[in-house]
């Protein structure tokens, strides 16, 4: 991957809710090597857009793309397995599981993440995440301390390759 290069790409990009326009034909290029921001009022759609480019909702129209295929229509967890993650803006963690087991959420291939799951389930995620766990790994999500759950948070999209 070169510097500059187009990783990931929105092209003309609406969404609509009702009689609200929510996202109105948006265009936008991610780069290898630069940081983008997208700044905007609350309301001004820029979590439809992300929603829109990371498959939590299908565009009315315009195009998404990955190292120039499409990827529009895949569901959510198939894009973050391309490497392709986001967080949400809530800081709510899944109590029953250990921090570490919490930033793994974004490797699970279905949505039902609030459910204990078997035992096989819980050891593959403790497996994936053991090279490179600290001791906070270990610890249950209840006692994490609302600054480090945000730390933890922003780690989840940071995981989604370890499984790809």
């Amino acid at each position: 991957m070169m510097d500059g290069e187009i990783l990931l790409q929105a092209t003309g990009i609406s969404k609509t809710f009702g009689g609200l326009k929510a996202v109105n034909n948006v265009s936008i290029a991610l780069r290898a090597g630069i940081v983008t921001t997208l700044v905007g009022p609350n309301g001004a759609g820029k979590t439809t857009l992300f929603n829109a480019m990371t498959g939590h909702l299908v565009p009315d129209q315009g195009e998404v793309t990955w190292l120039g295929k499409s990827i529009l229509g895949l569901p959510h967890w198939k894009i973050a397995r391309l490497g392709i993650g986001r967080t949400f803006q809530d800081l709510k963690l899944f109590s029953h599981m250990t921090v570490a087991e919490n930033v793994l959420t974004a490797t699970e291939p279905g949505s039902w993440l609030w459910q204990t799951g078997k035992a096989h389930n819980r050891a593959a995620r403790s497996e994936r995440v053991a090279a490179g766990a600290d001791s906070r790994a270990s610890v249950s999500s209840a006692s994490a301390i609302a600054g480090e759950a945000r730390r933890y948070r922003r780690s989840r999209p940071c995981v989604s390759q370890l499984t790809s």
